[in-house]
């Protein structure tokens, strides 16, 4: 066997090692059904022109369900308003999140700030300056 045959299965038995060890780490992908609800991930950016920071607006838009599924990794969704009627849109699998996670995450509940639902409008004491 020359040295170059022996350095090439060498190298595949550090591969193969290595993978099995990458796969151990690797999470299974989500399945959905159809009528399963989700959300999805929002990439808004930031716009100084619009004025307008991504930071202060929702990470998630939703909940939606899953109307038909194109591929193993592509959905088309319906809003929960009108089930019957799918978006135009179709969204891959890794923007999608379970409802149930996203509640669970939240400790049952979503958590929606005080000054979005009009609660606690209470105007700051004016500090005066003897």
């Amino acid at each position: 066997m020359s040295s170059s045959c022996q350095v090439l299965t060498d190298y595949q038995l550090q591969q193969d090692r290595r993978k099995v060890y990458a796969d151990l780490k690797r999470q299974p992908s989500v399945e959905y059904q159809v009528n399963d609800k989700v959300l999805i991930t929002t990439r808004l950016l930031s716009s100084s022109v619009k004025q307008l920071s991504s930071k202060f607006y929702p990470r998630r838009d939703g909940p939606y369900i899953i109307f038909k599924k194109i591929s193993p990794v592509s959905y088309q969704l319906a809003s929960t308003d009108n089930p019957t009627v799918p978006l135009e849109e179709e969204d891959p699998q890794k923007e999608l999140m379970p409802e149930r996670d996203f509640i669970a995450i939240n400790g049952g509940k979503c958590n929606v700030p005080s000054w979005a639902t009009g609660a606690n409008n209470v105007e700051p004491r004016k500090v005066t300056r003897d």
